[in-house]
C-alpha cells in the first residue's frame, strides 16, 4: 500500500513512492528493522514518506522535487537516528563490519547509481556479495563492485 502516493512533487505518473521512492523506502526499512514508530504506527514506505513531507523531507534538484534530504529522518527521534554521509563507497571488509555490528545502518546505491537498497547481510562463502532489502526489484544481493556510493545513518536500536 502506499505505492501511488505523492512525495515531493504533484505528477501522479511520476513523483509516487514506487517510482520515486527507493531511498526512502530503505531508510524505512532500517528504522523499521530497528522498531521506530511514527505516531504510534510502524514504520513503512507509507507513514515515513507522509512524516516526511510534512518535515520538509524532500528537496527540488533540476525540477525532481522527490530528493530525501538526507538529515530529514533524523527528526523522527532526534539524538537517536543521525545521518552520517553519502560517500563513495568504503572497503568491502568495512562494509562487512557495519553490517556485523549492525551500525551503521547502510544503503548503497545500486545499478549505476539509479537505485538505493538497504544492505542487510553478506555471504560467508563469497564475502564481496552483500545482501539487501530491494524496494522495488526481486533482487536479493548485489555484488562490491555494484555498490557506487552508500548513505550511512547511526541508528540506536529502540
Amino acid at each position: 500500500t502506499g505505492g501511488s502516493d505523492l512525495m515531493g512533487g504533484t505528477n501522479t505518473s511520476y513523483d509516487t513512492i514506487c517510482v520515486q521512492g527507493c531511498a526512502m523506502s530503505s531508510v524505512s526499512m532500517a528504522l523499521n528493522g530497528k522498531r521506530y514508530l511514527i505516531d504510534q504506527q510502524i514504520i513503512n514506505p507509507q507513514t515515513l514518506n507522509n512524516f516526511l513531507r510534512t518535515h520538509d523531507g524532500y528537496l527540488c534538484i533540476n525540477h525532481n522535487c522527490n530528493n530525501l534530504v538526507l538529515n530529514a529522518p533524523n527528526k523522527v527521534a532526534p539524538g537517536k537516528i543521525n545521518f552520517i554521509s553519502e560517500a563513495e563507497k568504503p572497503s568491502a571488509d568495512t562494509i562487512l563490519d557495519w553490517i556485523r555490528k549492525s551500525n551503521p545502518v547502510a544503503i548503497a546505491h545500486v545499478r549505476n547509481k539509479t537505485h538505493f537498497v538497504l544492505l542487510t547481510g553478506y555471504d560467508t562463502e563469497d564475502k564481496s556479495l552483500f545482501y539487501v532489502n530491494d524496494p522495488y526489484y526481486p533482487t536479493v544481493s548485489y555484488g562490491y563492485e555494484q555498490i557506487t556510493d552508500i548513505i550511512t545513518y547511526e541508528v540506536e536500536l529502540n
